[in-house]
């Protein structure tokens, strides 16, 4: 869950680059733990 507040204003770049790490995350999530890399060790 990612909670925003918003007052009309444009979201600073930080909180668009936090929005964009969120969804990445959830698309990884989404495809499961077969589609996540390899442990190198």
């Amino acid at each position: 869950m990612l909670a925003l507040e918003n007052d009309g204003q444009p979201y600073p770049p930080n909180v668009i680059a936090r929005l964009e790490v969120f969804a990445q995350h959830v698309a990884r999530d989404e495809r499961g733990p077969a589609a996540t890399p390899a442990d190198p060790d």
